[in-house]
């Protein structure tokens, strides 16, 4: 029996964490796994002594995969008390881990590099030496965003990817094409509605109307804002709901950011924040709604994409690689030029006003959640953490 250490996020709600808890249930027999969340709390590179507890914490953390036969490593930039130099617990992260590891590159590297400091001059410099000092430890080299790539590509002994882009960078990157696995974003099994359309309608006051859905928070690359103005161009009885969670300052400042751009376009009543829903709560929206809209301006794997596919709700996205790719591959998507308003209502509209559109795009993204399920990803991660295991020791 093998066994397996994911290292997962510990954000919640989070997509990443949503990405594991799928794939933990959906792993084969033969492959025992435990998760592992990394800690939320960041600490500031002058608060010296909560940064050496948190390197004392990271440094236990990494210990507990010498227990297990390989790692799981889910890639996002914030992880790891996020990227910045002397806070990014990453390098000695990875440097105490002695098993084999298989990462999950769920977005790319974008690690920065040193700040400007704040002070008098003597004590910038003073400053610059000092982290100039502490990243030449983890480092051994001043390039700080070649180092980071150098880390988390070359010290992983396979990595999958979700988007044929991903491949290409980390090929032109230098990591060998026999260490990298390309993988459709997997779909897990959707949920059964907990409401009943008449329920959902009321509350969120939708009766009457046609629901396009917005999922997710309402950071830029997601380009929410272009959907709330090309909301003035589409059918009266269109609204825009955004289902979000609202449970701290941050979130609720993104999402209250979004309700004013809502009010400069002269649309505040025709966009719909519901906060957020559980699984049953979500699923019934998504009976409800006629389309996802996803104006987003880059994109590495989705997890709102890839929850409104697998729930057979037609998606209109921007033309990004990735969904034209999906879209290749026989998901229910339509696209649109990235960035493109005018194309956003021509396309959004052009879907609405015509059910056997609609219905083609619901019967595709069903067909495609049948044949990119976690299961087969699954079975494709106990097939490399076997590859890269060796027999009895589990040492790399």
């Amino acid at each position: 029996m093998t066994t397996l250490l994911s290292y997962t996020s510990g954000y919640e709600p989070c997509g990443v964490n949503d990405h594991n808890r799928n794939l933990m249930a959906a792993l084969p027999a033969g492959l025992v796994a435990t998760s592992v969340r990394y800690p939320t709390q960041r600490v500031a590179r002058h608060q010296v002594r909560s940064l050496l507890q948190m390197r004392r914490e990271y440094a236990q953390l990494a210990a507990r995969s010498d227990s297990y036969d390989a790692v799981l490593l889910h890639f996002a930039s914030k992880y790891w008390n996020g990227g910045r130099p002397v806070e990014n617990m990453l390098p000695l992260f990875v440097r105490r881990i002695h098993r084999p590891i298989v990462m999950i590159l769920h977005e790319w590297p974008t690690l920065p590099g040193v700040k400007h400091h704040k002070g008098h001059r003597a004590t910038r410099f003073l400053k610059n030496a000092l982290t100039s000092a502490l990243v030449a430890r983890d480092l051994g080299r001043s390039n700080y965003l070649e180092w980071s790539e150098s880390l988390v590509f070359q010290t992983m002994d396979r990595i999958i990817v979700h988007t044929p882009e991903f491949r290409e960078r980390l090929l032109a990157a230098g990591v060998s094409a026999n260490r990298i696995v390309f993988a459709r974003f997997p779909l897990h099994t959707a949920p059964a509605p907990s409401l009943s359309e008449e329920e959902v309608r009321h509350r969120f006051g939708l009766v009457g109307k046609r629901a396009l859905l917005l999922l997710g928070q309402p950071v830029a690359r997601k380009g929410f804002s272009l959907a709330i103005e090309a909301l003035r161009q589409l059918p009266a009885d269109a609204v825009l709901v955004l289902v979000c969670s609202e449970r701290n300052e941050q979130e609720k400042t993104a999402v209250e950011q979004l309700r004013e751009v809502s009010r400069l376009h002269g649309v505040s009543d025709r966009l719909v924040t519901t906060g957020y829903l559980d699984g049953g709560e979500l699923a019934s929206m998504m009976q409800v709604a006629q389309l996802a809209l996803a104006p987003f301006t880059s994109i590495t794997g989705s997890s709102s994409i890839a929850n409104c596919v697998a729930a057979g709700l037609p998606v209109v996205a921007s033309a990004l690689p990735p969904l034209q790719d999906s879209l290749s591959a026989g998901a229910g998507v339509a696209l649109f030029a990235p960035g493109d308003v005018a194309d956003i209502v021509r396309v959004v509209t052009a879907v609405l006003e015509r059910p056997e559109a609609l219905a083609r795009m619901t019967a595709a993204s069903a067909r495609y959640a049948a044949a990119h399920s976690f299961q087969q990803l699954g079975i494709l991660v106990r097939e490399l953490v076997e590859s890269v295991v060796t027999p009895g020791l589990g040492l790399r």
